[in-house]
């Protein structure tokens, strides 16, 4: 049987994996398989959390590691919260864009309409 710090070294490997992965993605602007690699994650994490409720002596061997490993999750999200004020300030320039269009559009069919009529007496 394995000892709880070899579980803990060979979860904490994977979990540095993914991690790596989901910063990947974020950063490439895939949040759908960033979200996939921390949906993957997650049962991992959970397993470490009980393992180092467990036994003591994994918090003390891996908390650099952890450590570490909330840092680059911690800039992954802050990534994402950048993305995300982005996106909204761009949909709402765009909705700002269409508002203008939608008062606008009756005037320029009135204008197009008029010298259809020009060119056609010409």
């Amino acid at each position: 049987m394995k000892t709880s710090l070899a579980v803990a070294e060979r979860l904490l490997t994977a979990i540095e994996s993914f991690v790596e992965q989901e910063s990947l993605w974020v950063r490439a602007g895939d949040c759908v398989r960033a979200a996939a690699v921390a949906a993957r994650n997650a049962p991992l994490i959970s397993r470490l959390g009980a393992l180092g409720r467990s036994d003591p002596a994994v918090c003390v061997a891996m908390g650099r590691r952890v450590d570490a490993l909330v840092a680059k999750r911690r800039q992954n999200q802050l990534h994402l919260a950048a993305r995300r004020i982005f996106l909204s300030g761009e949909l709402d320039r765009n909705a700002t864009a269409r508002q203008r269009l939608h008062r606008l559009a009756p005037v320029y069919a009135r204008a197009t309409h008029k010298s259809a009529r020009l060119n056609a007496a010409v």
